[in-house]
């Protein structure tokens, strides 16, 4: 390739224009544009690495490489690059392309999900992999609060008072360009199981945990004779399959639904009472 000698008359910086970088290419030297890639690797890249932006993947370094060719083409002939905060200022411009394109935003809510009813305190966290000039945090497209950097987090108030969803997402601005991701919370009735009578579910409020189905295990004690289980599970959820509750202690029994069409939290249920009625004693129903 021939004889290239390279020094630095003094450490580049961005914002230092005055300081230069300079290429002396010997005699028998290839065409300064043939050497741009090499010129890219053992010194514009290392200097932008320590001072700009930390470890490059391959990708933006050919990127840089074709850029540094570009430059170089339109220098003199014996190689001189002058204002090395220019050449730094385009592959800024360039890297910073690339990082946008490359970026992962996130966005995460807790609790995803919560019982009609309450009031709940909703944590958002958005983040993302380049440091974004804004983070716009919405609430069903309303903007909450406005942040920056890769990470942003805040606390929102929320009152859960009819079923369905609430849409929240974050919009990442970086240099100009926006991301936006979204997530959605549900907002679900309880499901409640306890015991009562052959003709009554008064008195039956025990809440499951938050659940959007009625899977899972249900413990029922009862303390006087007579007493029947009930679990009320909202229509919205999915009918309980009567062919996948088994009882784990106790005696032998079937669920049996009673109405699909009951009232409960001004939301439509289903109802569901054992056959039998119990003895005094703790049982456990399992659905799956």
């Amino acid at each position: 390739m021939g004889n290239v000698e390279k020094y630095i008359s003094e450490a580049p910086l961005k914002d230092s224009p005055k300081k230069k970088l300079s290429l002396k290419i010997g005699e028998g030297a290839v065409k300064p544009e043939h050497l741009s890639q090499r010129i890219a690797d053992e010194v514009i890249i290392p200097l932008i690495e320590e001072k700009l932006v930390g470890d490059l993947d391959e990708t933006i370094r050919e990127a840089i490489g074709d850029l540094v060719a570009d430059v170089y083409s339109r220098e003199e002939v014996d190689g001189k690059i002058d204002n090395i905060s220019d050449i730094c200022d385009d592959l800024q411009e360039q890297i910073d392309a690339l990082n946008i394109d490359k970026a992962t935003v996130n966005l995460t809510v807790s609790p995803s999900t919560v019982f009609v009813g309450g009031t709940y305190t909703v944590t958002l966290t958005a983040t993302s992999s380049v440091a974004a000039q804004y983070i716009t945090i919405k609430h069903n497209g309303t903007d909450v609060q406005v942040g920056s950097g890769t990470s942003f987090t805040i606390n929102d108030t929320l009152e859960a008072t009819t079923s369905g969803t609430e849409s929240y997402s974050a919009v990442f601005t970086i240099n100009g360009v926006t991301k936006t991701v979204s997530k959605t919370l549900s907002k679900i009735n309880k499901i409640y199981y306890g015991v009562g009578t052959e003709n009554s579910y008064d008195g039956v409020n025990t809440p499951k945990s938050i659940q959007t189905n009625a899977n899972g295990s249900y413990t029922f004690t009862t303390t006087t004779e007579n007493k029947y289980a009930y679990i009320l599970v909202p229509y919205a959820m999915s009918a309980i399959n009567l062919n996948n509750v088994k009882l784990e202690s106790g005696f032998g029994y079937n669920l049996t639904l009673i109405t699909d069409n009951a009232t409960i939290d001004n939301a439509r249920y289903r109802v569901y009472r054992s056959a039998e009625n119990a003895a005094n004693e703790s049982f456990t129903v399992v659905i799956s």
